[in-house]
């Protein structure tokens, strides 16, 4: 139903550009509401601002609106069209206080409940009963109506039921399993709400390897708890009293099935590689090739795979005999030593980290039957290094290991 309105006061400020040296002047304005421009009011005016404070009679619906304004100029020309938003209130609504509510719980709004008060606040600590409801998740959904029957919109709260007896609740059972045999879990029972499994934990049939322990506990209301899963490796059976690496096998590229296994004659802690590794026949002189290392302990666990890109860069006149050095100390803290220990000289000394990152750098000739030391380490960081070197035609690999 349409009302009335009984005022409505709108103050409109338009200023007018001026165009060369001389100001324009308003002579008339219109306005109309929302899309309406075909009812729109026209009016004269006789100066540059237009002041409207008078009333506007207008029979509009309540709620949201919106006026729209224009004033034209001495010459003919239409300003931008300036536009306000609105609320059209009931002729009552000044003052207004609630008359009645409603709520209800969950999506049973059939079986919502209703009240009457006075005042515009709402308090329903008293009429909230929420004992039949089950235990768990919940919604609590309430609106007001003013004096004008208006509903507000719907206010929603969400909220857990706790059982009867959650205060003090302490644990009755427990169960737990491994991995995903759920079906041969272990359960027993318990008093007070802390308890330890240390001895009831028994790992021995299980096989090396990464595995899961999953648990949860029942309390008195016989509700489970969520499921709290651990990881855990399991050990092979037996010990040492010092592990030590026992053999390594390498392979090239993703050539796994022709690796090559080299059991130690002596055990280290410390695997150094400094021997000959033959190259399989297939591979070329300037070809990029991965090899891929590792080493097996006294408890025949295998290491991660450590693996390392290499160019082929030997020329068929290579010989073993030509190629001769050591390096010491190795693992190294503060200096290495490098023995030339064939008839041709060294140079072009690199060192590399793991990353490939060149680290060291040193340009001067080893002469053939020498030695050489080096003293440029003491603020390297702990790790795995890579010497590189000339030695005649040939560049030689060795692998460091900086210690504290």
């Amino acid at each position: 139903m349409k009302k009335q309105i009984k005022k409505l006061f709108l103050l409109f400020f338009l200023f007018l550009s001026i165009v060369g040296a001389r100001a324009q002047t308003v002579n008339s304005f219109e306005y109309w509401f929302d899309d309406d421009f075909n009812g729109r009011v026209q009016l004269l005016h006789s100066t540059a601002i237009v002041n409207i404070a008078q009333q506007l009679p207008v029979s509009i619906n309540e709620g949201l609106h919106f006026i729209h304004f224009r004033a034209r100029d001495t010459e003919g020309y239409w300003s931008p069209v300036h536009t306000q938003a609105f609320y059209k209130l009931p002729a009552s609504a000044t003052g207004v206080s609630l008359n009645e509510y409603e709520f209800w719980i969950d999506d049973n709004f059939s079986s919502r409940t209703n009240g009457t008060l006075s005042g515009s606040v709402v308090t329903l600590n008293d009429v909230l009963n929420m004992s039949g409801l089950s235990e768990g998740l919940h919604f609590v959904h309430i609106r007001a109506k003013d004096g004008t029957d208006r509903w507000s919109a719907v206010h929603t709260q969400v909220f857990y039921k706790l059982p009867a007896s959650a205060t003090g609740v302490t644990l009755n059972e427990y169960e737990f399993w491994v991995d995903d045999n759920f079906s041969s879990r272990t359960t027993g029972t318990v008093s007070g709400s802390v308890f330890t499994l240390n001895n009831a934990l028994d790992m021995s049939g299980l096989s090396e390897g990464l595995h899961f322990v999953h648990i949860r506990a029942k309390d008195g209301t016989n509700r489970w708890s969520t499921v709290h899963t651990q990881i855990f490796y399991k050990l092979p059976n037996g010990d040492v009293a010092e592990n030590q690496i026992a053999a390594y096998r390498y392979w090239f590229d993703d050539l796994f099935g022709s690796q090559q296994n080299v059991s130690l004659s002596t055990t280290s802690k410390i695997l150094e590689l400094s021997t000959d590794i033959e190259l399989p026949a297939a591979f070329a002189k300037g070809e990029t090739h991965i090899i891929h290392f590792q080493s097996r302990d006294l408890l025949g666990r295998w290491s991660v795979i450590h693996s390392d890109t290499f160019v082929v860069n030997l020329s068929t006149a290579y010989s073993v005999e030509n190629v001769k050095y050591s390096v010491y100390p190795n693992p190294f803290r503060t200096y290495l030593i490098l023995n030339n220990q064939s008839n041709n000289e060294i140079s072009d000394m690199r060192i590399f980290n793991v990353t490939g990152e060149c680290v060291y750098i040193d340009n001067k000739k080893v002469p053939e039957c020498s030695q050489y030391r080096i003293d440029e380490f003491s603020d390297f960081s702990p790790g795995v290094y890579v010497l590189v070197f000339k030695q005649g035609n040939e560049f030689i690999k060795h692998r460091l290991m900086k210690t504290h």
